[in-house]
């Protein structure tokens, strides 16, 4: 299932139409205006203090290792429960979290290389390879877990909570001077992109619905038994 999620998210902007680019445009053109007032908004969140104490450390877990805390929960509830559905929040989850936090962020940060607040260079310092500030791993993270969550449920008290402590974990990085404001946003939409679309993806991989579609993802196993070689060769079409 991994990696049927891993090929559908990447080749997702292959398939995308009219709605989808401009929408990514639109979105681009925003951040690049943000992005002048990056260092004002760095300056003046950093200006606060650590306002959220003890909170804010807990809240930053939720984009490191101990998000998968939170996903170990949903497991075990859906496990005593016999709840399906929270099962799927912990697989979907992870599924997610290896793609933007595992995959898409890292490779976007070291390209960027921009350097962090902290480092006092400025909000346009990018040194490829070298930085690691755009966009924010702990926010891709936290995003990517809490959309997941939220996509999974109806409820809205259920959304309200996921995506408002996302977004408290967010602003923790901001204020504590590890990003700027555009390396979380950016983010955001990274780990809320990722999360969504592999939960509807995965719907369809459950009920079967994709075996049905000619253009349906296909994953082909083979043994590989040759010249004392021993492995398995995987082909994933799409």
């Amino acid at each position: 299932m991994v990696l049927l999620d891993t090929g559908h998210v990447l080749m997702s902007p292959f398939h995308w139409r009219g709605r989808e680019w401009f929408l990514f445009s639109a979105s681009t053109a925003a951040v690049v205006a943000l992005s002048r007032a990056d260092q004002s908004l760095s300056d003046a969140a950093r200006e606060r203090g650590s306002t959220l104490g003890g909170v804010g450390d807990t809240l930053e877990g939720l984009g490191d290792a101990r998000s998968f805390v939170l996903l170990g929960g949903f497991y075990l509830a859906g496990a005593i429960g016999r709840d399906s559905k929270a099962k799927n929040v912990f697989f979907d989850g992870l599924s997610a979290s290896l793609i933007a936090s595992g995959m898409i962020t890292p490779a976007l940060s070291t390209l960027v290389g921009r350097e962090r607040p902290t480092v006092e260079q400025g909000a346009y310092s990018f040194h490829p390879f070298e930085g690691r500030s755009f966009p924010s791993g702990h926010t891709t993270q936290a995003f990517a877990v809490a959309s997941v969550i939220a996509t999974s449920y109806d409820q809205l008290w259920v959304k309200v909570a996921a995506y408002g402590a996302a977004a408290a974990t967010a602003y923790v990085r901001v204020q504590r001077g590890k990003h700027f404001a555009t390396d979380v946003v950016v983010a955001a939409a990274i780990g809320t992109a990722v999360g969504r679309s592999v939960v509807h993806f995965n719907r369809k991989l459950r009920s079967g619905e994709l075996a049905q579609e000619s253009s349906g993802a296909r994953l082909t196993l083979l043994p590989i038994l040759s010249g004392g070689t021993y492995g398995v060769s995987a082909s994933l079409d799409f």
